[in-house]
């Protein structure tokens, strides 16, 4: 069971390659919803989103078996850029495969950061399926693209006086761990999905 302690834990672990971002208010956005909102700048991360930290605190927990041995992941962008910088930083090989698809920028930035990078299949369903096989054939040790719920390891968000805590992200594994991890620090914490409109 994921505790504060464990998120805690794993705050201080990715605090060695990620930087604070502090909650930024939103005028626009609060005017427009009659309520206090506030944006957190992940994008402002080296890799450029917040992916960096599931990555990093995951691959710190493997062996150094497990790391001798390469890592391999699928990924069409964040999440590979994520992997093949924490990989660099523990010294271990990094492949990462990637649909034919993806924005050169990405797959630019992901080679930028030492990873092998491999362009495979169409979508990423046909890219992951060549990383596990390569993962079977070769020994790799394989990198789930799920964010791990203590990986986002404390985004470290202070909440501002003020009832309610609201999250939009394209990853539901961010959003499920801050909200464990501020229904863990706050005992008044509801959390659910908002009626829509």
């Amino acid at each position: 069971m994921l505790t504060l302690e464990s998120f805690e834990e794993a705050a201080e672990i990715v605090k060695q390659v990620t930087q604070e971002t502090k909650l930024i208010k939103s005028a626009y956005f609060s005017e427009l919803t009659g309520n206090k909102v506030f944006l957190k700048p992940e994008n402002m991360q080296r890799t450029g989103a917040y992916k960096v930290r599931g990555a990093y605190y995951k691959i710190s927990t493997l062996s150094e078996e497990e790391r001798a041995k390469g890592l391999i992941a699928a990924s069409a962008g964040n999440h590979a850029q994520g992997v093949a910088y924490a990989a660099h930083k523990f010294g271990a090989k990094a492949v990462i495969v990637m649909p034919t698809t993806t924005p050169l920028i990405k797959v630019e930035r992901t080679k930028s950061y030492g990873a092998e990078v491999i362009l495979k299949g169409d979508v990423y369903d046909e890219a992951c399926a060549y990383a596990l096989e390569l993962a079977e054939k070769e020994g790799y040790t394989y990198r789930r693209r799920k964010v791990y719920d203590g990986s986002v390891a404390q985004a470290n968000v202070r909440i501002p006086a003020g009832r309610g805590l609201g999250a939009k992200s394209g990853a539901h594994g961010q959003v499920r761990g801050e909200a464990r991890r501020t229904a863990s620090s706050y005992q008044d914490v509801q959390h659910g999905r908002p009626d829509r409109r």
